[in-house]
């Protein structure tokens, strides 16, 4: 698992309580592990972020979509 809530299996049934049933039989068994929550451990795989982002000065802020038809790349892609 990589986050607490992470989807980790699916039941598929004929209908909502045979499903239903058929969830509360599964088990799941978990191996610890210590977690690696160093920068430095893992500088190797650690990948450049993406570019910044520049934002219309006369855009909207009264609606999600409206920011996100603003967003637009700061420089060509080269």
């Amino acid at each position: 698992m990589r986050y607490h809530g992470q989807i980790i299996g699916l039941v598929v049934a004929a209908s909502f309580e045979q499903a239903r049933d058929a969830a509360a039989l599964v088990t799941v068994d978990y191996d610890a592990r210590t977690p690696n929550a160093s920068f430095a451990g893992n500088h190797d795989r650690a990948v450049a972020p993406p570019p910044p982002a520049c934002r219309s000065a006369s855009r909207s802020t009264s609606s999600p979509t409206a920011s996100a038809r603003s967003t637009r790349p700061c420089a060509p892609a080269t």
